[in-house]
Parts: structure tokens; sequence; C-alpha cells
């Protein structure tokens, strides 16, 4: 989760990371159909309220230039839709007074017979791993006694949007801009006692860079002692923690707007992690436990320390001082970060893999 100085992440409720190392340990599970994709984006356009199990997103096929372009997942689910390995589509937290689970009226769901039961007495969050430009629910109170509101903050705690709940009929709440993406919602009730539901969360994101340089055994980047990452992951090396780790690009590439920062996942927990800048090159670097991926190495920018579940957020210093970007010019970001305790290859260090970044 993006460092947030409005979002309490401490002490929540992780619904998918424990889950994600056996996702990544089991890359099939990540290739799902096309069709299914299509009906997915035909679902969420509103032809049809179907929730579909199992909506993973497809890997992309890397671009002929090795560089993939970044993905805009269209992720459609309800809050049945685990698959065997017990693990969402979509990373997320729970903070507060919610869980998922049967309503206690009966049939009171969208979809399936689950819903994400939000009760009474305390605030309540939904925290994206990855911020979204896209966010939609189907939202329901039970009865005109219960009233509830709902409020989405992007990434600095400042709010996008703002809906009331209605009584007795399943809304709609539906948000699509990707200058104003969501990091979390936060639900409050004015009843201490009764609950809403919320039902077939879809949700969509896109990045500002193209990533390259993964050892997931995919493309022309080895790693030093074999040890790639799942097949299509787009992730670094593998690390201690049985997976890669993953730069992303968030935000735009207007350097005017000053908005992009980078988010890693993937992490050693509580290990530091350095953002490193440089020029773009096709070549690399077999290095510690996993391959440097930057030309002539432009600038060391700001160190972050990974919190409990392995994420970090970085690029704040970007804009700052000499050798910052400018329109036009092209930069690869990559992580550099400590792995001291059960190092893969022993070398006690690893890196992400990179995002090229095309500066407007």
């Amino acid at each position: 989760m993006p460092t947030n100085r409005s979002n309490p992440a401490s002490g929540t409720h992780r619904e998918s990371r424990s889950c994600r190392t056996s996702r990544r340990a089991t890359p099939a599970s990540r290739t799902r159909s096309a069709a299914r994709r299509v009906f997915a984006a035909v679902a969420l356009a509103g032809a049809s309220t179907a929730a579909l199990a199992n909506d993973l997103v497809v890997p992309l096929t890397p671009a002929e230039d090795g560089l993939t372009p970044s993905p805009l997942p269209l992720i459609l689910f309800d809050f049945e839709d685990k698959d065997d390995l017990g693990v969402y589509p979509f990373e997320f937290r729970l903070d507060g007074q919610l869980d998922i689970g049967e309503p206690p009226i009966a049939n009171f769901t969208h979809g399936g017979a689950q819903g994400l039961i939000v009760h009474g007495g305390a605030t309540s969050r939904v925290l994206f791993t990855v911020p979204v430009e896209t966010v939609e629910f189907f939202w329901r109170d039970p009865n005109q006694d219960i009233k509830s509101t709902v409020t989405a903050y992007d990434i600095h705690g400042d709010i996008v949007f703002r809906a009331d709940g209605r009584p007795e009929i399943w809304s709609l709440v539906h948000h699509s801009d990707p200058a104003r993406t969501v990091s979390y919602l936060e639900f409050r009730m004015e009843s201490t006692t009764g609950f809403t539901v919320v039902d077939d969360l879809g949700v969509a994101h896109r990045e500002a860079g193209r990533t390259f340089c993964a050892g997931d055994g995919v493309g022309s980047v080895g790693c030093p002692c074999n040890n790639q990452s799942a097949s299509g992951a787009f992730e670094g090396c593998m690390n201690s923690t049985g997976e890669g780790a993953r730069v992303h690009a968030l935000g735009t590439a207007i350097v005017e707007r000053r908005d992009l920062s980078l988010y890693v996942d993937g992490l050693p927990a509580h290990q530091p992690v350095m953002l490193l800048e440089g020029a773009p090159t096709d070549d690399y670097l077999l290095f510690r436990d996993g391959a440097l991926c930057l030309g002539s190495l432009t600038r060391r920018l700001d160190v972050a320390v990974a919190d409990a579940s392995g994420t970090a957020s970085l690029g704040a210093e970007i804009f700052d001082g000499l050798g910052a970007p400018t329109a036009g010019e092209t930069r690869d970001y990559q992580c550099w970060y400590r792995d001291p305790l059960l190092s893969v290859c022993g070398s006690g260090s690893n890196f992400s893999q990179a995002q090229r970044v095309d500066w407007l």
C-alpha cells in the first residue's frame, strides 16, 4: 500500500497479500482466456452485472523492443471470487468494522451469496494496494433507517468523490478519471448497529511507464543463480520471499504536473530500498542477486523502508535539484534493495524489474 498520511494501514486485515506469493508460484493461474477479459469489459460497461470468478489479468506479450506496454487491467469480481488458492483478482486491505461473508438478511447480495458487509459504529476502509483510476461497485442499505456514505481518497488523502447509499435498492457507484486516482474508499454510517452491503467490485489502473528487465525468464534477462521469478510475472529476480520485486510507475509522465511516483512490492519486510535513475540501455549486468538494467547511472534518488507487507513508495526526489527530468527525455528507473537474511544467491541484495518513462 502506498504511503499515505491519511491512510491508517497498520493493523489492517490483509485480504490478499499472503495469497499473492501463492499466486506468483502458480503462473498458470494468471493466464485466463481473452474471452473472459472481453466479457469483463462488457460487464463493466453495463451490459451485464454477472460476477466473473477468477477474472485475473492476462499477462501481456513483450513487445518487439523488449518493453511491455503498461496494462489497464479491467477487473470485475464479487466477494466469492477467490481462486483455488484463496486469491482475489486484485489486492486490497480491509480496515475497520467490515468483513466478507453472508449478510444477516437472506438474499441480500447483488451476485453470489457473499458480499462486503460494512457494519456501523466505526469508520471502515477498503484500501487498494495500487491506486485505481476506475472503481465501481453495487451498494445497498437494508432499510430507511440506515444512512451511509462513501468517500474516495487519493494517495495524498484528498477527496476524489463522495456518494450516499440508497435504502432498499441496489445503486451503482462509478468513477473513472486517470487524473484523479483512488487509493482507498471510506465508509461511514449513522447507525451504530446496522450494516450496508457492497458487491460486484470493478477496478482498473494504468501505469505511466513501460516495464522491462523482468527476471521472470520470459525475456532475454537472466538471473545470477537461476533465481527467476514466476514466468510472466514481470518482476525482478526471485528474492527470499519466493517472488521478485516489481516497481510500478503511478501518475503521469508530464513534467509540469510533477505527480509521478513509484511504488514497489514484493520486497522483504522492513528492509531498505533505493530508487535509481539511469539512461536507457538495451544491456544488463548480473549483479548481486539480480540484474541491473540501467545505462549510465544518472542519480541515486530517495530511500525508503519496506513495510510489513513488503511494499514501499518512492519518487519524492525525482523532480528535485540538478538532473531533474525535462520534457522529451527518456529515463529508466529501478529499485535496489537489501535482502540480508535468506538471500537466494547469498549476496544480500537484489533488484526489481525496471520502468522506462518517456517524459512529456
